[in-house]
């Protein structure tokens, strides 16, 4: 039980710093100094990614507290 809230705090966690960097003006910035067209297109692909990267958090709460309810039965 204590390391799917590990696993859960450690993604939230990475979730978080890499939500909060691309949401950053000088991430932005950089982009587009980088990819001139990107700059109509980074909101959708920000907004894109963070729903990406939200799905697994809601696996890991779903079903990392069952796994470690099925290991402790069957010991």
């Amino acid at each position: 039980m204590m390391s799917s809230i590990l696993i859960m705090a450690a993604y939230f966690v990475t979730f978080s710093l890499i939500h909060s960097l691309l949401a950053d003006h000088r991430i932005k910035s950089r982009v587009e100094q980088v990819l001139p067209d990107m700059d109509r297109w980074y909101r959708l692909a920000y907004n894109l990614l963070a729903t990406f990267m939200v799905l697994p958090f809601f696996y890991i709460l779903i079903f990392l507290p069952a796994m470690g309810e099925r290991n402790s039965v069957s010991c």
